[in-house]
């Protein structure tokens, strides 16, 4: 999933990290550095034809398949 979705940057949590070997950039949340940000909202970049997420569903082949949702079905 990771590699069809073209991820270029895994936010994750070491502990529970299971695709180290997988990922090159990965970011730690409970990494120091991160939690001594600020915790204000970023600026939105967002409009209604930005993709949201991606569920992913094993389909009729078994083959993880993703299906792009965008902001402007929910907004």
């Amino acid at each position: 999933m990771l590699s069809d979705s073209r991820v270029s940057v895994l936010i994750t949590d070491e502990e529970l990290d299971k695709v180290s070997n997988i990922m090159e950039k990965k970011i730690d949340i409970l990494n120091d550095k991160i939690l001594s940000e600020s915790k204000s909202n970023l600026a939105l970049v967002n409009d209604s034809e930005s993709l949201i997420y991606v569920i992913y569903t094993s389909g009729s082949t078994g083959d993880p398949k993703g299906v792009m949702i965008q902001h402007k079905k929910y907004c």
